[in-house]
């Protein structure tokens, strides 16, 4: 350490209605230090190589090569998702060694490693230049590829860049609150199997949703050779958004979630109640990020907006608050402005269908109704959670349960064997045995009235 001296300039106060504005602190942030014009400062020799004592001004790595030149250039005004979208198309070695050189000089060593990785499967290393996991000066020369091997190799370096940056995606959006469901995770509990019944709605969802994820290519061909100026002109026809309508409890959300997995894109759940802020204009910001970063999924996404009536209501009656009006004109801009290139999917979910906006009705190209089961329907969901019975005390407590949602079947189920184990541990039946079809239509016949007056007290 050096004890340098350091002058501290003092300018002349400048006068604002007749009282002197306070001077500008120097670099030694110290208020003892402002009332003298000069003091001692122990500043490292290292930091003043010219003996001013004065700190050497931050610069910008330089490069001589002209190549590195234009890649500092462009890494220095993208952003990290734009980094690895230009990443995914390089494929030149010597594009990729100069691109990997000018990361770590920028400290962006994540995006360095994933260009190693691209680099690895394209070439051996330069001698010098140590690869992801494999020394430069030290690396034998690998044998020479076929075709084929050398494009399963980029095909596998392509997935792993889209899932380090699906997951960074997945991680921004559960920082603003959001539930995010990757491709693979529960999968077992998200499949058709699971919402019994509803034949009819399954395969509508499957030809105006998961088609359409699933070969992309068919539809954009169709729609350049129908639309007059290409596909370019008019957009797509693939859906950009679908409408899930229906009673509660009539499987919706579990729709949703099972084509985002059947197409496997990741689910993004947005949550209203983590939106909402009391601070004005935060309502729409964060509602407009969420949907920003949702359609930086490599692979596409599928944006689910549950509830939709409660916070979309219609603007016709003069009554919606000026919060839920700046949020609907916010959903309605990204509605009509995605990007059509992209897998990207909004399903909407609403019990009263009526009090949605009609411009946000028409956003929707696709609506499929959710109703309540019929009796097949009744029968497949009690075999799911009551699967010890036979097929005619199926078909009996199908037909009591005429009305219900499939929520309220297997809360049937689920009644009926909690009052079952009740009896168990008071010794009133014997253990190991299993509800019997009475206990299932007492529980049911005891819903049933309890539905009734509800209904009753709601016509009056």
């Amino acid at each position: 350490m050096a004890q340098l001296a350091v002058p501290i300039s003092r300018p002349p106060a400048q006068l604002f209605n007749g009282r002197a504005l306070p001077r500008p602190r120097a670099w030694c942030r110290s208020n003892s230090l402002l009332r003298t014009p000069l003091r001692r400062c122990v500043v490292p020799a290292s930091s003043a190589p010219d003996g001013s004592g004065a700190p050497p001004p931050p610069s910008a790595p330089a490069f001589t090569n002209k190549l590195d030149q234009q890649n500092a250039d462009r890494v220095k005004g993208m952003s990290d998702t734009a980094l690895r979208a230009r990443l995914r198309k390089m494929k030149q070695v010597d594009k990729l060694t100069s691109f990997i050189k000018v990361l770590e000089a920028y400290g962006k060593t994540d995006i360095a490693d994933a260009a190693r990785e691209v680099l690895a499967d394209l070439a051996p290393p330069p001698p010098g230049f140590p690869s992801a996991g494999i020394p430069g000066p030290a690396a034998a020369p690998t044998p020479s590829s076929t075709p084929e091997e050398a494009s399963e190799r980029r095909a596998a370096a392509e997935r792993r860049l889209q899932q380090k940056a699906s997951n960074s995606v997945k991680l921004r959006l559960e920082a603003l609150g959001m539930e995010v469901i990757m491709p693979g995770e529960d999968a077992e509990h998200f499949s058709w199997g699971v919402l019994a019944g509803y034949s009819e709605e399954k395969r509508e969802l499957e030809d105006s949703v998961l088609l359409a994820l699933a070969n992309p290519e068919v539809y954009d061909e169709i729609s350049r050779a129908t639309k007059l100026g290409g596909a370019g002109a008019a957009g797509t026809n693939r859906p950009r958004g679908v409408l899930l309508v229906g009673p509660p409890g009539t499987g919706k959300t579990t729709a949703a979630r099972v084509i985002a997995q059947r197409g496997s894109v990741p689910l993004v759940n947005v949550q209203f109640e983590k939106i909402l802020s009391k601070w004005y204009g935060e309502n729409e910001r964060q509602l407009a990020e969420v949907l920003k970063v949702a359609e930086e999924f490599p692979q596409g996404c599928i944006v689910f907006l549950d509830e939709l009536d409660s916070i979309m209501s219609c603007r016709d009656d003069g009554s919606i608050h000026e919060v839920t009006r700046r949020m609907l004109g916010i959903l309605l801009l990204h509605l009509d402005g995605m990007n059509a290139t992209r897998r990207t999917v909004f399903i909407g979910a609403t019990n009263r269908k009526q009090d949605l906006d009609a411009a946000l009705r028409s956003r929707f190209s696709t609506t499929v109704t959710f109703g309540l089961p019929d009796h097949i329907s009744r029968v497949a969901i009690l075999m799911q959670y009551a699967k010890h019975l036979g097929l005619s005390e199926h078909t009996t407590l199908a037909r009591t349960t005429k009305g219900m949602s499939g929520r309220d079947l297997r809360a049937v189920c689920e009644s009926a064997e909690r009052r079952w184990a009740s009896e168990i541990i008071r010794g009133h039946v014997e253990k190991g045995t299993l509800p019997s079809i009475i206990s299932y239509l007492s529980v049911a016949e005891k819903q049933l009235r309890l539905m009734g007056r509800r209904e009753e007290e709601v016509d009056n």
